[in-house]
């Protein structure tokens, strides 16, 4: 089975990508997330307690978050999902630190 996926991000956001985006672990049990995107420092925080599959998925969902803030969250929701699983049939897993 093939897996298709279709992502729109607007030109508008890829003309402007932000360089390279950092990627942090940090415990956010306050902040009631398990990731958290920071636009202006182009930083992502995630909860290092996740499982390797969900951290996938919340990586890819605060990415898309930093790539086009204004896309909806069901949208970005919907794209992190198909991402991560598509990523995850494909065997790739995270080596831990």
């Amino acid at each position: 089975m093939v897996a298709q996926i279709q992502i729109s991000i607007s030109t508008k956001c890829l003309m402007k990508l932000p360089g390279r985006i950092k990627i942090e672990d940090r415990k956010l049990g306050r902040e009631r997330n398990d990731g958290q995107a920071i636009f202006a420092d182009k930083l992502i925080e995630i909860d290092p307690r996740l499982k390797s599959k969900k951290r996938l998925n919340i990586v890819l969902h605060e990415g898309i978050h930093i790539l086009d803030p204004n896309l909806p969250e069901l949208k970005v929701r919907a794209y992190a999902n198909r991402l991560a699983d598509l990523l995850w049939r494909d065997r790739w897993r995270r080596l831990e630190k």
